[in-house]
């Protein structure tokens, strides 16, 4: 409908949408992989030591690492951390406060406990535009990478 709307005040024809094709689904969801993923992955291969961490649980990590790597690469992965290696925070969308402490921690950066809080603001609304009542937000401590690696 939005094309024809466009096409009525414009006079002319928008081009069709195009979109990629799903590769597979993982965990219900289709995978739409980038059409560049495998060339930009050889090159931070190439250049640098990967890893994968996420907020996803390590089963769905590891799907997708086999669906979206190249093998040899996925072989290479210094660590595959899930869900489990985060720090989980439920939150009470609407007692959390908007606004959170700007309190440096020793690195000059916020502290984990004020960031996770902020996110807050940024957690989905319910079809009645109030905030969901909870949520759960998983934060990375980089400095769990630092001390082991």
């Amino acid at each position: 409908q939005e094309q024809a709307d466009e096409e009525a005040k414009t006079g002319i024809k928008p081009a069709p949408l195009k979109f990629r094709k799903a590769i597979g689904h993982v965990a219900g969801t289709p995978v739409i992989a980038r059409t560049d993923l495998w060339p930009m992955l050889s090159y931070l291969d190439a250049n640098f030591t990967l890893a994968v961490w996420t907020s996803a649980k390590l089963r769905t990590a590891r799907l997708l690492i086999q669906m979206l790597f190249p093998p040899d690469i996925a072989q290479r992965l210094l660590f595959v951390w899930g869900q489990n290696k985060c720090d989980a925070k439920t939150v009470n969308v609407n007692d959390a406060a908007a606004d959170s402490a700007d309190e440096d921690d020793d690195n000059g950066g916020k502290k984990d406990d004020d960031v996770m809080d902020n996110a807050v603001k940024y957690l989905p609304k319910g079809a009645d535009g109030d905030s969901i009542n909870t949520d759960t937000i998983f934060g990375k401590n980089l400095g769990r990478i630092w001390g082991m690696y």
